[in-house]
């Protein structure tokens, strides 16, 4: 996700130099020279965001700010959940249940290109405007471990994403 980030942030300055000489030229009839110039500084804007951006990610990696990923398990679980809620209570993994002392954070995906959905001759779209996507919990469980758990809406069933270590 990042490299994309950073390649869209690129792109984005190049193709704003472009537009802004190429305005230039239209209004001075300087013709290319506008156009070459707004290239070349927004290909050098870019470079430099793109360079304090890769920056602050190693500074931040250095630092040990942020959860790591432990290991990505990416396997089907047994999951209890809250009857008013529906948040995870308890799972089962690896024939150990762990029980879920506080749920950090939750979040809704939609992923557009879903393998599933394009391979079934479907419309990936039509997942989207159909509301369904996955519901995503980031919990620590009472041993401190912290998991990303998942709850895919449309197939009715829950992932073991990832285990995270726990934030020192």
């Amino acid at each position: 996700m990042t490299r994309l980030l950073l390649a869209v942030e690129i792109a984005s300055f190049i193709l704003m130099g472009f537009v802004i000489g190429s305005f230039i030229d239209s209004r001075q009839g300087t013709r290319p020279w506008g156009t070459i110039i707004g290239f070349l500084v927004g290909l050098s804007l870019g470079a430099m965001s793109v360079r304090r951006a890769i920056d602050e990610i190693a500074l931040r990696a250095a630092s040990g700010s942020g959860r790591k990923v432990v290991k990505f398990v990416r396997c089907p679980i047994q999951v209890q959940t809250d009857s008013e809620t529906g948040e995870p209570v308890s799972f089962n993994y690896r024939g150990m249940n762990y029980a879920v002392s506080e749920v950090l954070r939750n979040w809704r995906d939609f992923t557009l290109l879903d393998k599933e959905m394009s391979g079934r001759g479907g419309k990936a779209t039509d997942w989207w405007l159909s509301g369904h996507g996955k519901l995503n919990y980031r919990v620590r469980t009472e041993d401190g471990i912290i998991w990303d758990l998942q709850y895919d809406e449309r197939k009715l069933e829950w992932i073991l994403d990832k285990l995270l270590e726990q934030k020192t």
